[in-house]
Order: structure tokens, then C-alpha cells, then sequence
């Protein structure tokens, strides 16, 4: 279920999220929105519940094992 679901909002970037499909359009469009320049600087986490999508930043040294897991 890789598919987005925002309800009760009609803005651009809602739109556009809710036509994202796959797990790598999210993750393109959550650094755009965000400006991070690397996947290590931040995480994507889906709240499938509420149909939103969240991020919040790591530290560094919390992102490293990301970074090798990833490749």
C-alpha cells in the first residue's frame, strides 16, 4: 500500500501527494518539500491511520545505519 490518502485538503502539494504511487516519488517529493539534499538527513513515515505523510530529521549518527542499509 504504497498509495497516499490526504482527506480535507485541496492544496497543490496535497494533490500532487495523493497521486504518488510509489514509495520512491514519496520519498523525491518529502526531500524537495524539505530541502534535504541526502535520504540520511530525514525519514519518511507513512501514518496509515490519518492518511498523512510525516517526516522528522535524524541526527548524523542516527542516520549512518541508514545510509549503509540503503546502499
Amino acid at each position: 500500500m504504497n498509495r497516499i490518502i490526504t482527506q480535507n485538503s485541496n492544496s497543490p502539494t496535497a494533490t500532487c501527494m495523493r497521486r504518488l504511487t510509489s514509495c520512491e516519488d514519496q520519498i523525491s517529493l518529502a526531500m524537495r518539500l524539505t530541502a534535504a539534499p541526502t535520504l540520511s538527513e530525514f525519514i519518511v513515515m507513512r501514518n496509515i491511520h490519518l492518511g498523512e505523510l510525516t517526516w522528522s530529521l535524524l541526527s548524523p549518527s542516527a542516520s549512518s545505519s541508514l545510509d549503509r542499509d540503503v546502499g
